[in-house]
C-alpha cells in the first residue's frame, strides 16, 4: 500500500552460533577438581579486615573489607560476598561455581576476582565505590551526565564485558543495571564493570536446549524467543 512503512525483514533462521564449553564445563566437575582450579586464588580470612555491610540478598551479604595481600601491610580495598552460615550447606556449590567461574574471566569491564576462602566460605573481589546504573538513574542528583553520549558508553562497556563472558563459554542470566557497578578510570571516565554471576552457567547444548522458567527467561535476548535452540548442540 502507498505511504506504508517498509516492512521489517524477519531475522535470521538460527542465531550466530556462540563457542560452546570454551570455559570449564563445572556442570560435569566434582568439587575437588573445582576446589583445585580455584587453589591458586586462595585467601586466608585472617588476611581480611571486614567493614560494613554494602549490601545483602537471599543467601548471604557484600561488606566492604581491607585485604592484607602480601601480610606486610600492603591494604588493599575490596569487597567481600559471604553465605550465611545457615545457607552453607544448601548454596556452598552453587558458591564455589560461582568463584569458578569468576576465576575463568579477566577484562575491564567484568568485576575483578581477587581470590577465594574456602573454609568460611568469602568471595573476594575489587571494590567499586559510585554506586551501581541504577543507583545513577534513580537517585542521582547530578542530571548533567544524562546525556547520549554517556549512555552510549555506558552500554558499550556492559556490552564488552558481556562478550568476554560469552567469549569464555558462560551465560550471565542475571544481568541489570543493579549488577553494573561503577567506578572511575583515567581522567575522571566512568568506568561500567559487570557483577554478581550467581546465576552464571556454562554455554552448553543442554542450557540452550532447556525451557527456562519465566522468571529467568529474560536473559535470552527478545529478538532470539521462539529460535530451535537445540541447533546450536555441537
Amino acid at each position: 500500500m502507498e505511504g506504508a512503512a517498509a516492512a521489517v525483514p524477519p531475522p535470521p533462521a538460527h542465531p550466530t552460533r556462540v563457542p560452546l564449553n570454551r570455559g570449564p564445563n563445572i556442570d560435569v566437575m566434582s568439587d575437588e577438581e573445582k576446589k583445585a582450579i580455584l587453589r591458586p586464588f586462595g585467601i586466608r580470612s585472617s588476611a581480611i579486615r571486614m567493614g560494613s555491610q554494602l549490601g545483602a540478598g537471599n543467601f548471604g551479604q557484600v561488606h566492604s573489607g581491607l585485604w592484607d595481600r602480601k601480610k606486610q601491610g600492603d591494604l588493599v580495598s575490596v569487597a567481600v560476598k559471604k553465605l550465611r552460615a545457615k545457607e552453607w550447606e544448601s548454596q556452598g556449590g552453587k558458591f564455589l561455581e560461582e568463584a569458578l567461574i569468576m576465576a575463568t574471566l579477566d577484562h575491564p569491564n567484568i568485576i575483578a576476582f581477587f581470590g577465594y576462602d574456602q573454609s568460611k566460605q568469602y568471595l573476594v573481589t575489587e571494590l567499586l565505590t559510585e554506586g551501581s546504573v541504577l543507583d545513577l538513574l534513580q537517585h542521582s542528583q547530578d542530571k548533567s551526565h544524562f546525556n547520549q553520549h554517556n549512555f552510549v558508553d555506558i552500554i558499550y562497556q556492559v556490552a564488552c564485558g558481556m562478550a568476554h563472558v560469552a567469549e569464555q563459554g558462560f551465560v550471565h542470566r542475571d544481568l541489570a543495571a543493579r549488577n553494573c557497578l561503577m567506578g572511575r578510570g583515567q581522567q575522571g571516565r566512568k568506568v561500567i564493570k559487570v557483577a554478581d554471576l550467581g546465576l552464571a552457567r556454562p554455554i552448553t547444548a543442554a542450557l540452550l536446549a532447556a525451557k527456562p522458567a519465566e522468571e529467568v527467561a529474560a536473559w535470552r535476548a527478545a529478538q532470539c524467543q521462539g529460535y530451535p535452540w537445540e541447533s546450536l548442540a555441537p
